[in-house]
């Protein structure tokens, strides 16, 4: 993928139309010599002076255009490859300048002393990441271990929970390889989704990367695919029917002969969320 470039066009000055040589004109009176050498003067110093003019415009556009732009380097970022400067912003940027806004395992309601300039900052990070997930990855698995408190989510069950730093990036990493869970996520018999874990059932997130560090994005999401598609019901098996997960990986070979087809990448829309999905 190309960066964007900012085309500025070649700028052009151009002279006034030429104008009578006074050292030209025909011979007449001596008072229409004296008058168009007179005149003639005056447009030669007027040339001079858009001459110069227009030199100075140059000069000026040329000192602006070699300013860096940030809105230029911002598009340039996001239609490209991120820098290794850009990618340590960005994760440090998940961790949320302040304190969590509770401190129990859980809450059932949303918490009234969240700061949302805070989470906007986190999730403008977060989504920046999960948009470069191929160029990022090495750098999300390094940052796992990380414990600073990031977000707090409303999960599945209506709770509300604190994620870290660490959580973030596994999030990231897993939405981007995993996506099969879109078709491969049943309920139990409890109402709570489940769903089978590829890069879990890879040895983690270091031990996966460090076996596919060669791979695209398309052959790691198609390996994730080819796994889950093997998998027996997810657990615990006891509490999800036979017919219900049937259905599931009825629905994902579907779509992995799609995947196939297309023969490129899946584009995860990820964005954080906290509340409400």
């Amino acid at each position: 993928m190309q960066n964007a470039v900012l085309d500025i066009g070649h700028i052009v000055a151009r002279r006034p139309p030429e104008q009578t040589n006074p050292a030209d004109v025909r011979e007449g009176s001596a008072q229409d010599g004296e008058s168009t050498a007179a005149r003639g003067g005056f447009v030669a110093f007027a040339v001079n002076q858009m001459t110069a003019h227009a030199r100075s415009l140059l000069i000026a556009l040329a000192i602006i255009c070699s300013v860096p732009c940030p809105l230029a380097q911002e598009a340039a970022t996001t239609a490209g490859r991120p820098t290794p400067a850009q990618i340590k912003t960005w994760i440090a940027e998940l961790a949320n300048r302040d304190p969590k806004p509770f401190t129990e395992p859980y809450v059932l309601k949303p918490p009234r002393k969240a700061n949302r300039e805070s989470l906007r900052i986190v999730k403008n990070a977060y989504d920046k990441l999960s948009a470069h997930a191929p160029d990022v990855l090495p750098a999300l698995i390094d940052s796992l271990e990380d414990e600073r408190y990031s977000y707090y989510q409303e999960s599945p069950s209506g709770a509300f929970i604190c994620h870290t730093v660490g959580q973030a990036c596994y999030s990231i990493i897993v939405d981007n390889i995993e996506i099969y869970r879109t078709h491969a996520t049943v309920l139990d018999r409890s109402d709570r989704p489940r769903t089978v874990h590829f890069i879990s059932g890879m040895g983690g997130p270091k031990k996966w990367l460090s076996e596919r560090k060669n791979r695209s994005l398309f052959e790691m999401q198609r390996e994730a695919i080819e796994w889950a598609l093997k998998q027996p019901k997810p657990d615990p098996q006891e509490l999800v029917a036979d017919e219900d997960w049937k259905k599931c990986t009825e629905e994902l070979k579907q779509f992995y002969d799609a995947f196939n087809r297309a023969a490129k990448p899946v584009t995860v829309k990820n964005e954080l969320w906290f509340e409400g999905k």
